[in-house]
């Protein structure tokens, strides 16, 4: 991301917060890739994530700004075409889309790129369409890689990025 008045949400660190805890059982093991997970979010001039009607994602200070890759690397996988959540409904939460969440979906429409010395990057939360690489492409740092959206298990526009020693969030 670029730009002024990018807040790291969510963080890594303290106790209670989300990706610090969500733990998976996968194959009769506990998973925790997101442990060290952060969510951006950018604020408004005047602090705020949004600016006017906080139920439209285009409303929010960060929606569909450009996510550039972090290093030099290779594109290990996508997921594309899961459609925009409306800003302020958790899809975990709700009970008729709860349903729909699994392990491919749950970060949305998302890329995974391998960075080099066994870590991967992953960009989660992506406006579908959005993304200018696919699988097996080589990317450099600091190129244009989709657009941050508001897709999978998300209530509101962030750019999910976790750094993985696996391209596979939970195997």
């Amino acid at each position: 991301l670029r730009g002024a008045n990018w807040v790291a949400v969510n963080g890594c660190c303290d106790m209670g917060w989300p990706h610090r805890t969500s733990l998976i059982t996968v194959d009769g093991r506990l998973e925790n890739s997101q442990r060290f997970a952060i969510d951006w979010m950018r604020l408004t001039p005047d602090g705020q994530f949004y600016s006017g009607d906080k139920t439209q994602n285009a409303s929010y200070a960060d929606y569909d700004q450009n996510i550039y890759a972090v290093a030099d690397g290779t594109i290990v996988s996508t997921l594309d075409g899961i459609e925009q959540n409306a800003p302020g409904i958790l899809p975990a939460d709700d009970p008729v889309m709860a349903p729909k969440l699994n392990v491919e979906n749950v970060d949305g429409n998302h890329i995974i790129m391998d960075i080099g010395g066994g870590l991967y990057a992953m960009y989660a939360h992506m406006i579908p369409g959005s993304m200018t690489v696919k699988a097996g492409d080589k990317v450099t740092k600091g190129q244009v890689i989709g657009k941050l959206g508001n897709t999978g298990n998300a209530n509101a526009p962030h750019l999910h990025f976790q750094i993985m020693n696996d391209p596979v969030q939970f195997r």
